[in-house]
């Protein structure tokens, strides 16, 4: 099973063969994907994670801010007293810090919510301001609807980012929109925000960065633990014009960063970027 990687990729795409090039693109496809969905999706993780430090919209981690690595990472103030809805939480990382993940993070988030957020009805409206991880800057309007119940008692929420893009440090961009479905089937309870889990379903379409477009269904639902930055399992199947469709599987639980990539049969691992 060959290894591709993000890294190895960028320092040898120029002396690639045509079906070495093919194979990079059909990665690259895969990777750019889940960089700028997991990128999009990880604000909402920080603003909960945030909303629970600060006892705010019926969330609270209990243990404290165990998510930062950083004690002055980063600056959270709200435009209204705790309790007080709307209330808008602007999450500040300034110029730099490293927390959450222990990624270097810098620029805003910022997160308006109408009421509690286990509460039906409640709208969470997510934007960024000048907001880098590792250098690419992260931008896109991310709406939350807390939509009751679900068949199986479980609270869950659309998840609709328009304008999403992600420029990345070394010049290239992605862009996507995103149409979500998330079941909150673990830590409802409010207590702690850390142990939280969700299913997603749901929709993508976008551009990489060698401008190719793609659209993607998530097949089964990928599995999200709010303490781990990737999906633990799950899978998504990417479509574009002229290539064969490609089945991206984020594996049996374990949290880490690698996916397999399967296309007309042919498999291969990448390296999700850190």
């Amino acid at each position: 099973m060959r290894k591709e990687t993000a890294f190895l990729a960028m320092l040898t795409i120029a002396a690639l063969s045509g079906c070495r090039r093919e194979r990079l693109q059909e990665s690259f496809v895969a990777i750019d994907n889940g960089l700028i969905v997991n990128a999009l999706d990880e604000t909402q993780s920080i603003v909960n994670q945030e909303a629970g430090n600060h006892g705010f919209a019926g969330l609270s981690n209990g243990s404290g801010e165990v998510f930062r690595t950083a004690a002055d990472c980063p600056e959270v103030t709200f435009s209204a007293p705790i309790g007080t809805f709307p209330n808008t939480m602007t999450i500040d990382f300034g110029t730099g810090c490293t927390g959450y993940y222990g990624v270097e993070r810098s620029g805003k988030i910022i997160a308006t919510f109408t009421g509690p957020y286990p509460e039906a009805g409640t709208v969470i409206t997510t934007t960024t301001e000048d907001y880098y991880v590792n250098g690419n800057l992260v931008e896109g309007t991310r709406t939350v609807t807390n939509m009751g119940t679900n068949d199986a008692g479980n609270i869950w929420f659309t998840v609709v980012t328009e304008g999403g893009h992600v420029h990345l440090s070394s010049g290239e961009d992605i862009y996507a929109n995103i149409n979500h479905e998330r079941e909150w089937i673990e830590g409802a309870g409010g207590l702690p925000v850390w142990d939280d889990v969700y299913l997603i379903s749901g929709t993508e379409s976008g551009t990489n960065r060698f401008g190719i477009d793609f659209t993607a269904t998530i097949t089964d639902p990928l599995r999200r633990e709010l303490d781990c930055r990737w999906p633990t399992s799950g899978t998504r199947v990417i479509s574009t014009a002229d290539h064969p469709d490609r089945e991206i599987d984020f594996g049996d639980g374990e949290c880490d960063n690698i996916a397999t990539v399967t296309v007309d049969g042919d498999s291969f691992e990448i390296e999700l970027p850190l």
